[in-house]
């Protein structure tokens, strides 16, 4: 599984949905504008598809939409490339008062999302140019060591006088890809600044001699537009590990 976020939303029920007016956004065109609700009633949780485009998945079973489901705490509830789950309300939080008919009125719902990366994390991926050369897609998964250089040891080996034998590294990981200058003459640039070590950010440019790389991760741009989280950048100068 991919990165997740914890969501917590009050109410009796939560609506899904790719619009911002939806309790709960999920950010993809896959993903319709009011998607499914989540329900709290008097014979537990439900979840009803709201008639989407690309349907609401239960076990790996697609839902019939405009029918209530039961759902379980913590029952995987798939939609586009989201996994849902609910999780029970802590038991050792103080009791809050419920109304009739209308379940818990106080952190009644707490909803994980995790993109549904297993078997295609290959959602991140480096684009890089080096004209006249035709562009290169380089694929990236958590464990991924891809150097820049002339030596023919580097995993993207371009041929250009302006480049180190061995100019900068990334590294990905569960967090993120960090990018170092491993020493270069020259040096590199993240989007026109001066970079020496730190986690990237989707949508980045690096620039090293006549290279420019584009760092594209999908779950992270995802996570990116359901709130904050990203990993701090590091300060050219400083370990990261630090």
């Amino acid at each position: 599984m991919g990165p997740g976020r914890l969501v917590e939303v009050t109410g009796a029920s939560v609506v899904l949905g790719r619009s911002r007016s939806a309790q709960l956004h999920l950010p993809s065109q896959d993903v319709s504008a009011a998607h499914a609700r989540i329900a709290w009633t008097d014979s537990g949780l439900v979840v009803e598809d709201l008639g989407s485009a690309n349907g609401t998945w239960l076990d790996h079973r697609s839902l019939a939409p405009g029918r209530p489901f039961p759902l379980g705490w913590g029952q995987p509830l798939h939609m586009a490339d989201f996994v849902i789950t609910v999780l029970e309300p802590d038991a050792s939080a103080p009791p809050t008062r419920e109304e009739p008919g209308q379940g818990p009125t106080t952190a009644t719902l707490a909803a994980h999302l995790l993109e549904n990366l297993a078997g295609s994390r290959d959602a991140a991926l480096l684009r890089v140019t080096h004209p006249p050369e035709e562009e290169r897609l380089v694929q990236l998964r958590p464990g991924s060591r891809v150097r820049f250089g002339r030596d023919p040891r580097c995993e993207v080996r371009l041929d250009d006088p302006d480049l180190s034998r061995i100019h900068a590294e990334l590294v990905m990981s569960a967090r993120g890809a960090v990018l170092r200058d491993l020493g270069s003459k020259n040096g590199l640039t993240v989007n026109g600044v001066r970079w020496s070590s730190g986690h990237l950010t989707s949508g980045d440019v690096v620039r090293m001699g006549g290279c420019e790389v584009w760092y594209e991760d999908r779950a992270q741009a995802l996570l990116a537009d359901l709130g904050p989280g990203q990993p701090d950048r590091v300060p050219e100068g400083e370990d990261p590990a630090a």
